[in-house]
């Protein structure tokens, strides 16, 4: 099952389908009042999810953390509630780029490092940028691909984390799972 913290209120979910469908019981989670009708819909703070532990396999915190006055809070929670082996997917703007001064309720402005500080409970994080570009490639394919790595985590539009949640007693391995 999946949990999209902080879902919005559109006419579509992350999950790639419009409202009302969502034949897989997927969940939705945001502290407003949706305008429209939202299956699975609950009331809740990112702070407080109103859940047991290790329910979810799939947690998903996107364009939410920037808005926070305490990301790393929501961070822990969405770690609580989240399977052994599960993967939490969180997306925000790069500081560099002007996506991140759009909005005048962001509270955080994240480079890549100060992103991949607040999973630092997670066994293995990964983050990556995205230009929303295409650029294609022309010579040593390897080396351009690690340069445009870097270039995009440092400066692209967005940042985004990929973790994986592996308990100390886990006997998963992070390339595994």
């Amino acid at each position: 099952m999946k949990l999209d913290v902080g879902c919005g209120f559109s006419q579509e979910s992350i999950f790639g389908q419009k409202y009302p469908a969502n034949p897989r019981g997927d969940v939705n989670v945001d502290i407003g009042k949706p305008e429209v009708s939202i299956p699975n819909f609950i009331r809740a703070s990112a702070f407080h999810l109103p859940f047991k532990e290790e329910v979810f396999e799939e947690v998903y915190m996107l364009h939410l953390l920037e808005h926070l006055e305490e990301p790393a809070i929501a961070v822990r929670e969405a770690y609580r509630v989240l399977r052994n082996g599960g993967r939490l997917t969180a997306k925000t703007p790069n500081k560099r780029s002007r996506d991140s001064y759009l909005d005048p309720d962001h509270k955080w402005h994240f480079t890549p490092k100060t992103f991949k500080q607040i999973f630092s409970q997670f066994a293995e994080v990964k983050i990556k940028g995205a230009s929303g570009c295409w650029i294609p490639l022309k010579g040593n394919v390897k080396l351009w691909g690690k340069i445009l790595q870097w270039i995009h985590a440092s400066f692209g539009m967005s940042l985004q984390a990929n973790c994986l949640k592996i308990s100390k007693t886990s006997k998963i391995l992070p390339n595994a799972a």
